[in-house]
C-alpha cells in the first residue's frame, strides 16, 4: 500500500499536489516524504507509471493498480491492527492528525485548510476536540505577545506608528 486516496488528488507537476477545493484547484507542495514516495511509484519495475492527470495515490505495491474501497478499508484495518492502533481509528483519522499536526507546527488556519481541504469551520471543530490544551503551547502564544508587544515598542521608538498594527 502506498500513501493515501483522495478522489481530488492530481499529479501534474513535480513537487506539487493539485488538490480540489471548495473554491476550485489548489497546488500544496508536497513534502520531502511525499515527493519521496511519489518519485517510488514512477519507478516501479515492470508497472506502467500512473497516468499524471488522474492519479491514485494509494495503489497496491503488488498489483501497481488502485484498491478499491472496500479492499483498502480492510487493508488499512490489517495493518492498523497490525501496528498495535486502536481498533477505531479510520483512515480518515489520519486527515483529522494532519490538521494537528500542522497546528502543532504553528500553521494558520487559513494554512491548514489550504493543506488539508477542511473548511475553516472543521479546523475549529478539528482544533477545538483534540487538542489539548498545554503549557507549550501556552509558553509560544506568550513569546509572540511579547514579540509582537517589543516590535509595537521598537517601531514607537523609532517613530514608526501604524507599521505594526496595534
Amino acid at each position: 500500500m502506498r500513501l493515501s486516496t483522495h478522489p481530488h488528488f492530481h499529479l501534474e507537476r513535480r513537487g506539487a499536489v493539485k488538490i480540489r477545493a471548495k473554491f476550485g484547484l489548489i497546488w500544496v507542495p508536497a513534502t520531502i516524504e511525499l515527493q519521496q514516495a511519489l518519485d517510488g511509484i514512477w519507478r516501479l519495475p515492470g508497472k506502467q507509471a500512473v497516468p499524471s492527470r488522474y492519479a491514485h495515490l494509494v495503489i497496491s505495491e503488488t498489483t501497481g493498480r488502485p484498491y478499491k474501497e472496500d479492499h483498502f478499508r480492510h487493508e488499512f484495518a490489517r495493518i492498523r491492527d497490525l501496528a498495535g492502533l486502536p481498533a477505531g481509528l479510520l483512515y480518515m483519522d489520519l486527515r483529522r492528525t494532519a490538521v494537528l499536526n500542522l497546528a502543532r507546527s504553528s500553521c494558520t488556519v487559513p494554512e491548514i485548510g489550504s493543506i488539508t481541504g477542511h473548511s475553516f469551520k472543521a479546523i475549529t471543530q478539528i482544533l477545538e476536540v483534540y487538542l489539548p490544551r498545554h503549557t507549550e503551547l501556552a509558553k509560544s502564544g506568550i513569546v509572540k505577545l511579547e514579540q509582537r508587544r517589543a516590535a509595537i515598542e521598537l517601531n514607537r521608538c523609532r517613530g514608526r506608528r501604524g507599521s505594526v498594527s496595534a
